[in-house]
């Protein structure tokens, strides 16, 4: 009950993962390349709660999304105290960056817009 207004139809909510395949294949629905090439889950393509498996298939069959986010990374990377690039890779490639840093390199120059304060929910805007 997050929602008091909202109605939620889950009809195959308790099928396993076995019985949702099955309908999606026996009625011909689409479905997202990712899991013929072995992901078990699609959401986001970098994740760092991926398992080791789920990245190396994305990083097989998506490497210029991985590239991307690698550059985005590094940038993010260099604005902390590791600025050589092997120790960059390093920090990369052994999954360093998804351990939680206490926002020691976040910037903390934000604003916070209210876009709308109603008596169930709180809309916020960060820039």
């Amino acid at each position: 009950m997050k929602h008091n207004y909202q109605i939620n139809a889950e009809p195959i909510r308790m099928w396993n993962q076995t019985e949702v395949f099955l309908y999606t294949f026996f009625r011909n629905l689409y479905l997202n390349l990712a899991y013929r090439y072995g992901l078990n889950r699609v959401g986001c393509s970098i994740c760092p709660f991926a398992s080791e498996w789920s990245e190396f298939i994305i990083k097989k069959k998506f490497p210029k999304i991985v590239y991307k986010y690698v550059k985005i990374l590094e940038k993010f990377i260099k604005k902390s105290e590791i600025i050589e690039d092997c120790k960059i890779k390093d920090y990369i490639g052994f999954g360093h960056w998804k351990k939680r840093a206490g926002g020691k390199i976040i910037s903390t120059n934000l604003k916070l817009n209210i876009l709308s304060k109603e008596r169930v929910s709180h809309i916020f805007l960060i820039i």
